[in-house]
């Protein structure tokens, strides 16, 4: 029933995702991402009559745009550290 349906929906999600990372690059990865996050957040919004507050709402947006944030500061730092050892092994 529906506890099986939801196991097959996390797998065929873990899959999909998989294979985006083959064919996406990270920023393009991690841009999906938040945009899938902002989309079911705008979907739940105009579906449900109980949702989250707008304060509740403006808040799930900070944490969203930090995360994002936090992550192009990692990728750039890993970028960063790609470049300089390539310019120290010549």
């Amino acid at each position: 029933g529906p506890v099986f349906a939801s196991c097959i929906g996390g797998l065929a999600i873990s899959w999909f995702g998989l294979q985006a990372r083959q064919v996406l690059s990270p920023t393009s990865f991690a841009a999906v991402g938040v945009a899938n996050k902002a989309i079911t957040v705008a979907v739940n919004a105009a579906i449900w009559d109980r949702h989250a507050s707008a304060v509740g709402t403006l808040w799930l947006a900070v944490c969203i745009g930090s995360a994002f944030a936090h992550q192009q500061l990692e990728q750039g730092r890993v970028h960063s550290t790609k470049l300089r050892a390539r310019t120290v092994d010549g």
